[in-house]
């Protein structure tokens, strides 16, 4: 009986994970922002400063998991972040990824176009105020989404200090 139990457990728990690992967020027209939830977003955190986007992409010695906490615990770990945003519309409209928390080291967003190639944005208290896209406290980034296709990013966080991966889409 306690057995079936764990089984069970594990199995539901399993499901959960699945089920969540890889869903699409929907930007819809007209919205005005969108708090990211912590179902919608995997986690990859590693003590490897070596491992890169090429790493992740190929699936190298990465091992993904649902977002547990917006809390980052280990501030000499790295922090690589999964999304998928989709924009419900026919009209092109302009989003931004603002990052809540402005403390962390180093912040790189990675846009994955569906033919594999990558667009690259930096950010975090290493690089000068006055060389952000945006001249804001939080740090921001413009989303390039595609049309007609999800598109995928990684979010890389260097953070050396604990803190939160609170963000938001606007």
């Amino acid at each position: 009986m306690f057995m079936n139990r764990i089984v069970i457990y594990l199995f539901v728990q399993f499901i959960c994970i699945s089920a969540f690992a890889e869903q699409t967020i929907l930007l819809n027209s007209g919205q005005e922002e969108y708090i990211a939830e912590k179902s919608e977003i995997s986690v990859f955190k590693t003590k490897n400063t070596q491992i890169n986007i090429d790493s992740i992409l190929a699936g190298t010695d990465t091992d993904f998991s649902p977002l547990q906490s917006f809390v980052n615990d280990d501030p000499d770990a790295v922090y690589w972040l999964k999304f998928k945003l989709y924009q419900n519309n026919n009209v092109s409209e302009k989003w931004i990824l603002e990052i809540l928390d402005s403390r962390h080291y180093s912040v790189e967003l990675y846009t994955i176009n569906h033919n594999g190639s990558y667009f690259l944005q930096t950010s975090g208290i290493q690089h000068p105020f006055s060389k952000r896209e945006y001249l804001h406290k939080n740090f921001v980034f413009d989303l390039r989404l595609q049309e007609k296709y999800p598109t995928e990013f990684y979010l890389k966080i260097t953070p050396q200090t604990i803190g939160s991966f609170i963000f938001k889409y606007l």
